[in-house]
């Protein structure tokens, strides 16, 4: 069925109308100050407290033709992109929000999409256990959400990226079927992965309702190291000089015109690079003087609670800046990268051992010559876009998610 050309007032009644019908009203009324802030912007946002509900409203969006877009459980504003449709539905994990099953002896866990990293945080913690994800957006955003997107961040290097952090998921596909891929177990059947399928497919597959997650133990040591450098080039340099320690750090970033620090009043350094260790405290501090022998004492040393707030709200500052322009290469040509986009004081944050280069805040005028660099391998072009459409007519026959009609989408 070919969804309405154009969203209307009446459209948007009879979908809150209909969503009232199937799940009651307090499917319309989102817990949570920043969902009921983002509920009174959109046309219709509906938080559905379990898969059976969130597959009865994918079957009737097939029915009738509605755009719908799976969002997390901190939905902040309407994020309408120029030139494309609306959706008429925004479906919200919200409400799902539960631990339902916790092994700490299996270092495994099962929750709901909703749940957030802070809030998993909290429960993981005092079993001395922890989930080393740190996406853009912070600690804020939901398991659903950084599966859904698939986006690393500088702790991919040492633990691997969201999707080697799944065993299983349930996804609500765009027929509205509940589809119960992976297992809970860290050794599982082999056959094709359609979780790692789902993981980055941005609600172009279905929506995320449940995730199995692997856990590690938690580190007794967590220490950041800084060093303030008087240019871009010197933060290349030095940043490349502990990129080739004869270790994996749990990660290394550059910052360029960018205050490590948010609360500083202190002027914005053109250049940080910040290590970040952790483990046991006699193996932070052994590997940390090296570092010192290679790159000279840092100017500052976080401990603790302090680096790991630093690093939150660094993973925040990069999630809520828009536009973001996003670029992979070999960490061996970040420099020459960095040279091609002339950031020029404006932010950008570097994830060296990964070479992911992240823009904040502003779009590059022109393209690097060989940006991808020996970024991530991957399918182009023609086969690319019918191996998506395949799959797409296979779990949204009827189009009615974003990867059918918000034309960029994977």
């Amino acid at each position: 069925m070919t969804p309405p050309a154009a969203d209307t007032s009446g459209l948007a009644d009879a979908v809150r109308g209909r969503v009232e019908e199937l799940l009651g009203p307090e499917a319309l009324h989102p817990p949570g100050e920043t969902l009921q802030a983002a509920a009174s912007k959109l046309p219709v946002l509906a938080v559905p407290a379990d898969a059976e509900e969130a597959a009865a409203l994918l079957r009737v969006a097939g029915e009738e033709g509605w755009r719908v877009l799976p969002r997390g459980s901190t939905v902040h504003a309407p994020q309408q992109v120029e030139g494309f449709p609306s959706p008429h539905l925004h479906l919200s994990s919200g409400r799902m929000a539960d631990i339902l099953d916790y092994e700490p002896a299996d270092l495994t866990i099962r929750a709901g999409a909703g749940v957030t990293l802070e809030a998993l945080d909290r429960i993981l913690a005092p079993e001395g256990q922890w989930l080393p994800l740190d996406p853009p957006g912070g600690d804020g955003v939901s398991l659903g959400g950084v599966a859904a997107e698939g986006v690393a961040g500088p702790l991919s290097a040492a633990f691997g990226r969201p999707r080697d952090q799944l065993l299983g998921l349930t996804l609500i596909d765009g027929r509205g079927r509940i589809l119960e891929l992976g297992g809970r177990v860290v050794k599982n059947v082999a056959g094709f992965d359609l979780v790692r399928l789902s993981c980055g497919s941005r609600g172009t597959l279905g929506m995320i309702s449940q995730l199995s997650l692997r856990l590690y133990p938690r580190p007794g040591a967590d220490r950041t190291l800084l060093w303030t450098l008087g240019s871009l080039d010197d933060g290349v340099e030095v940043a490349r000089s502990l990129a080739g320690l004869p270790f994996i750090p749990a990660s290394l970033e550059l910052l360029a015109g960018m205050d490590p620090d948010p609360g500083s009043a202190d002027p914005v350094p053109e250049a940080v690079v910040l290590l970040r260790l952790v483990g046991s405290e006699t193996g932070v501090a052994r590997v940390e003087r090296g570092t010192r022998e290679l790159a000279g004492s840092p100017d500052r040393v976080l401990n603790g609670e302090g680096s790991r707030t630093a690093a939150i709200q660094r993973s925040t500052r990069e999630g809520t800046v828009r536009p973001l322009h996003r670029r992979h290469t070999l960490p061996a040509r970040i420099g020459r990268v960095l040279e091609e986009l002339e950031p020029a004081g404006r932010p950008v944050a570097v994830h060296v051992l990964s070479g992911t280069i992240r823009c904040l805040g502003w779009t590059p005028a022109r393209e690097p010559s060989g940006a991808g660099g020996g970024g991530e391998a991957g399918m182009e072009g023609e086969a690319a876009s019918a191996l998506l459409s395949r799959l797409r007519r296979v779990f949204d026959p009827e189009g009615i998610l974003p990867g059918a009609w918000r034309e960029g989408w994977a």
